[in-house]
């Protein structure tokens, strides 16, 4: 499946931040402070603490910012500069592997429980998993390709249709009882808000934002 490669520049944002620790996505690195121990460069801390940098602005450090923020040894700001793009690499895989959620279309007949399709739902993308008599087949569904999530309500059963721009699901139907398809549509919701804030903000911080 045909992923969004523009992930692969973003950083965060407030409002992704908060869905990330809804979810359960938070990353590892916590504080400047600890990665700078980390990276056995804590004697520049009061040069990041000065200049207000935060976790979330390590992925925009350059070699001219840290010169102007008073790192003056070249291998130092390689140094500096690796452990950003390392924690940056880091957190992409974290992302596409740490588990959201996972579950089933519903069915009336547990005996068929076997062939029921499932789903498993990271934070950039979603796993459409069909068993077959002599097989199974796996299909990846970038968050960044659902473009349209309907949720249609019955007595006690839902259907949860996604409309998606992949070339193979374009639809992709979900069964389930009434509670648990309000829960996953608000995950898939959260992960899109999540998705489109990271864009919005990588869009601005390189003035592709439009004029106000």
């Amino acid at each position: 499946m045909q992923r969004d490669d523009n992930r692969k520049t973003r950083g965060s944002s407030p409002e992704a931040d908060s869905v990330d620790i809804e979810l359960g996505l938070r990353s590892e690195v916590t504080s400047v402070k600890g990665w700078l121990k980390e990276l056995n460069m804590s004697q520049y801390l009061e040069n990041f603490e000065s200049n207000a940098i935060s976790v979330q602005d390590l992925h925009e450090l350059t070699s001219d910012l840290l010169k102007e923020m008073g790192i003056k040894p070249i291998g130092h700001r390689l140094t500096l500069l690796r452990g950003a793009k390392n924690m940056q690499a880091q957190k992409r895989y974290f992302l596409r592997n740490h588990v959201v959620t996972e579950f089933h279309d519903w069915t009336c007949c547990g005996k068929l429980d076997c062939f029921r399709r499932a789903y498993k739902i990271t934070a950039a993308t979603m796993t459409v998993i069909d068993p077959r008599c002599c097989s199974t087949t796996y299909d990846n569904v970038d968050v960044t390709m659902i473009r349209d999530i309907n949720l249609h309500a019955g007595c006690c059963l839902s259907t949860l249709v996604l409309e998606t721009t992949d070339a193979k699901l374009h639809t992709i139907p979900i069964r389930l009882c009434n509670d648990r398809a309000a829960e996953v549509e608000q995950i898939i919701r959260n992960l899109r808000e999540r998705d489109q804030s990271l864009l919005g903000n990588n869009a601005n911080a390189h003035g592709l934002g439009g004029a106000a």
